[in-house]
């Protein structure tokens, strides 16, 4: 099912403006529990940025969406990735 089309976006989301420390990654992702495959969180997208977006508020629990294209933070996303795999 695709994204439905968007007429604005958020301007309130935004990448972090430093990037957390290790110790700080390590605790996020202790406390991140996972259902389903996990062949689908070792690479998730494969490049593709993708918006959490909620599946079922009761239960909590989102599923990744493709970011459309003309989504400005999707920009940013695909910045940010080129500057972390520069050496």
């Amino acid at each position: 099912m695709p994204n439905r089309p968007r007429k604005s976006y958020n301007p309130k989301r935004a990448l972090a403006v430093e990037k957390p420390v290790p110790a700080e990654l390590r605790a996020m992702a202790y406390k991140v529990r996972y259902n389903g495959n996990p062949e689908h969180k070792s690479s998730p997208g494969d490049g593709v940025p993708l918006e959490a977006q909620l599946d079922n508020q009761d239960a909590g629990t989102y599923h990744g969406y493709p970011m459309p294209e003309d989504d400005p933070l999707r920009v940013s996303v695909l910045e940010a990735w080129r500057v972390d795999e520069q050496p």
